[in-house]
């Protein structure tokens, strides 16, 4: 209950882009890890960076900046269904969480997020702006605990940017 009217008051939302936040993600990955376990169907958490944030900022300004992240947020918003999670991890990070939904249909799902992102209008928020993702994708096995799921979709995102970036990796 504390939680639900925590949420009503805005503690669980981000201030940017008024998708859930961390606190609220860590809260309810618990839950979705142990039903989907329970259940025995699969669920992917991915982890979704902004390429080069920080030269955005830089060049452009933190208003600039926090008008990327809104927009990243639309969109992740725009691939996700009612019941998947989605929340603002921390500075240009972002989490989804969907059960029922396999890592290769996932990785399938996240090219499209990706390129949606790359191919975005960017020249309404500044002109000349272009904006890539990198994305983690990690599917949990049934023994898998809620943060190991986080830590794997980490390690993909890491991947994908040390690859060279604008990429979906899926976690092996």
């Amino acid at each position: 209950m504390l939680w639900l009217e925590a949420d009503r008051m805005g503690f669980l939302l981000d201030a940017v882009t008024q998708l859930k936040n961390r606190h609220w993600l860590e809260a309810n990955l618990h839950r979705e890890v142990k039903a989907a376990s329970e259940l025995n169907e699969p669920l992917c958490l991915i982890m979704a960076d902004v390429d080069h944030f920080k030269k955005i900022n830089d060049t452009h300004s933190h208003a600039i900046g926090d008008a990327v992240l809104r927009e990243i947020g639309a969109l992740l918003k725009g691939q996700a269904r009612n019941d998947d999670l989605v929340a603002r991890y921390g500075g240009e990070e972002f989490v989804m969480v969907l059960r029922g939904v396999s890592g290769p249909q996932m990785a399938e799902r996240m090219e499209r997020l990706r390129a949606a992102v790359e191919r975005h209008d960017w020249g309404r928020v500044v002109t000349g702006l272009g904006v890539t993702t990198s994305i983690g994708v990690a599917a949990a096995d049934g023994a898998l605990a809620f943060r190991e799921l986080v830590e794997r979709a980490d390690t993909a995102l890491y991947a994908a940017k040390s690859a060279g970036r604008n990429r979906v990796v899926t976690a092996a």
